[in-house]
């Protein structure tokens, strides 16, 4: 299925199919011969009467729900009328939004599934060779394609009995028994009923967990292209294997540059083998719980042997291993395993039978960082030789792959702050130094205010460059997600323009710039608006504002996501400014990002604060010194009274020592921290990080301890 695609690639496709012949005999509208209104097999069919053209609008397609492609980055669903036959089918591109999980607000409320007969409304498409329905404005986060479900259960159309040459992979080819005819099928249910042998499992074009199969007696110069990999997770079968038949949606698309067709399975169903079962997937739930997936049904005697697990790191025994439901998933739990939390851990697995009583032929692991995470731990840069020592101003993710592409497993948890489309941010709790992460295209909508478990990849989006701080850490391809329920959102930070914006290279980790408050909720207080601009548009902010300092030195962009608001900037005027820090390669690439016009406040023409913020504490002040040194003298100040709460967390989000909790007047105070915790046991050199709370508003800061 396809994935993720650049705009202006799609725009050329829009372009370059305009002109097609088709569009001659679609003129929609009025005046014109053919309506909106199509079915699927006018979708499809370029020789139908009233095909549209690649980008025409089409409304009111109907059809029943045969299979989804419900994996985290890129959603969508196939449709077919129900009667089936040629051209009866198509794919329906949902770009982000899964209309597998709940989707509430929409038309359907989400939770479609197989049997569902739903209308969709959107736009043609071709992209690669495949006919799709996609959305309105090629905009993927935005969910303007319309989906309404008709009725819930329906037969499903039946399946389409193909050769292996009708179906063959290549795209037109021809054998000495004739000519290939897949368009026809594209998009249907389709079944090949022939015993079936695997010849080739890699190579160009093939794909993961794909295989290519041919007739296993006679004639083997037609070859099907099985693919595991685009709507489920089932492995490749060994070369030479006999499969008694395969089914699935039948689908064109583009590997590696090879353009083919293949029969897309939906799941371990869809393939007739006595196969063994092969590990897919591996990570945390919760601490000292794993989940392993397999690719099919287990025999359950086998798949709750604890002697069939054993770990890299842990030399703890595992105490229970637990089949669930589904027949393919394991939960193994660990009993006080002596690996600390965010470090990698592999998990192998032997001798554990599929339901049909084939055992696995080898030992196979997946690797997941472990424990539950905060999100200042997956935050916390690279220092390894890929990270800071190799590339001392690469600041990323220990947990990216390289070049900043998605990498291991990692569960974390947080509190959701915001979202925009369908792009959410998490911060940890307590509001510590780098705690925000964006997680992109969840397989559900979060709830702002919820606190949840995720497992699943991060990765550095808008790239990685040696001259600057990394890409925007986010999280990807969640595999696991659990609501923990309703919790207080984090304060956002106070913080200057200065700050939010610095880019200066921190290979030490001994300063605090912009890279420490990365998704998370900031506050710019007192700052000038720069220029006009009307309702919902992008606008500049300067500071700092004060009479005693040089003004208007620092600029900084407040960028408008998915309209969230309508504010109109007037140069002059005086605001705070609170959002999500945002990050994007080029000018001013620190931004922040209101979440609504309730974050943007406007105190009007010319307001100027009295006295400078650092000398007058206008604003929450903190600061530490000397950093790094064995003990620490805090300073704090307080622009009006408060029930204040001075802490010191380590790098995990706990509370070493509280230094002030309790009532005080406006002012600066000072408290000293004698390396300590509240137990009175001497904690170890490290960085840690002091956080002072008064009222709402939070601010952070953190600094070395040595031994």
């Amino acid at each position: 299925m396809k994935k993720l695609v650049p705009f202006a690639l799609a725009a050329v496709l829009l372009v370059c199919f305009a002109g097609i012949a088709a569009a001659a005999i679609y003129p929609p509208g009025p005046g014109g011969t053919c309506p909106d209104s199509v079915t699927v097999q006018r979708v499809q069919d370029p020789l139908a009467t009233c095909h549209p053209a690649s980008g025409d609008t089409i409304y009111g397609v109907r059809g029943v729900i045969t299979a989804t492609d419900s994996i985290g980055g890129a959603y969508g669903f196939w449709i077919q009328d129900q009667a089936g036959g040629a051209y009866s089918g198509a794919q329906v591109f949902t770009g982000a939004v899964n209309y597998w999980g709940p989707l509430p607000g929409t038309a359907t409320g989400g939770n479609l599934y197989y049997g569902n007969k739903v209308s969709v409304s959107g736009r043609a498409l071709e992209f690669n060779g495949l006919t799709e329905i996609t959305d309105f404005d090629n905009i993927q986060g935005t969910n303007d394609i319309d989906v309404w479900k008709v009725s819930s259960v329906n037969a499903l159309p039946p399946f389409h009995i193909g050769t292996t040459l009708e179906l063959d992979w290549v795209p037109g080819w021809s054998s000495a028994n004739g000519t290939a005819n897949q368009e026809p099928w594209e998009g249907t249910l389709v079944k090949v009923r022939t015993k079936l042998k695997v010849g080739r499992t890699i190579g160009t074009g093939v794909g993961s967990r794909s295989m290519l199969v041919t007739t296993a007696t006679g004639n083997q110069l037609d070859t099907l292209c099985i693919d595991g990999f685009s709507l489920t997770n089932v492995a490749a079968l060994s070369v030479g294997a006999f499969i008694d038949s395969a089914q699935g949606v039948f689908h064109q698309s583009l590997i590696s540059g090879v353009a083919s067709y293949r029969i897309l399975l939906r799941g371990t169903d869809d393939l007739f083998a006595a196969a063994p079962p092969h590990v897919i997937d591996g990570y945390v739930i919760q601490d000292g719980v794993v989940r392993v997936r397999f690719d099919r049904p287990l025999d359950q005697t086998t798949a709750e042997d604890t002697g069939n697990y054993s770990f890299t790191l842990i030399s703890a025994n595992v105490l229970s291993a637990t089949l669930e439901p589904d027949g393919k998933s394991v939960l193994v739990e660990v009993d006080n395993p002596d690996v600390a939390t965010g470090d990698l851990e592999t998990i192998s697995v032997q001798n554990v039978q599929s339901a049909s009583n084939v055992a696995m032929t080898g030992v196979e692991s997946r690797t997941f960082a472990w424990g539950v995470l905060s999100l200042a731990q997956v935050q916390q840069p690279d220092a390894t030789a890929s990270g800071l020592a190799g590339s001392p101003c690469t600041d990323h993710s220990r947990y990216v792959g390289a070049g900043g592409i998605s990498g291991t497993r990692v569960t974390y948890t947080g509190v959701v702050t915001g979202a925009f489309g369908t792009l959410y941010y998490l911060e940890d709790a307590n509001g510590a130094l780098r705690g925000g992460l964006p997680v992109f295209s969840p397989p559900a909508p979060l709830t702002a205010g919820h606190q949840y478990i995720i497992a699943g990849q991060v990765q550095e989006f808008d790239g990685i460059s040696t001259s600057v701080p990394g890409g925007f850490t986010e999280g990807v391809n969640t595999q696991y997600l659990q609501d923990l329920g309703a919790v207080a959102v984090p304060a956002p930070a106070v913080q200057t323009i200065k700050v939010l914006t610095d880019t200066t290279c921190d290979a030490t980790q001994t300063k605090t710039t912009a890279e420490d408050y990365e998704g998370m909720l900031v506050t710019v207080q007192y700052a000038r608006v720069t220029e006009n601009r009307t309702a919902g548009q992008s606008f500049l902010i300067a500071g700092p504002n004060n009479k005693t300092a040089s003004a208007f030195l620092d600029t900084m962009l407040v960028t408008n996501s998915n309209s969230a608001y309508s504010y109109s900037a007037d140069s002059a005027h005086t605001v705070s400014v609170t959002g999500v820090l945002n990050y994007r390669n080029g000018n001013l690439p620190w931004r922040i990002t209101p979440r609504s016009d309730a974050d943007i406040v406007d105190y009007g023409l010319n307001k100027v604060l009295d006295v400078a913020p650092i000398a007058g504490a206008k604003s929450l002040q903190l600061a530490v010194g000397p950093n790094p040194g064995r003990t620490a003298q805090v300073k704090f100040a307080l622009p009006v009274g408060g029930d204040a709460d001075l802490g010191i967390f380590d790098v995990t989000g706990r509370r070493l020592v509280t230094l002030f909790k309790g009532a005080l007047p406006a002012g600066e105070f000072t408290k000293l921290w004698n390396g300590l915790d509240s137990g009175g046991e001497r904690v170890r050199a490290g960085m840690y990080f002091y956080r002072l709370k008064v009222g709402d508003q939070l601010i952070t800061t953190r600094a070395i301890k040595l031994d």
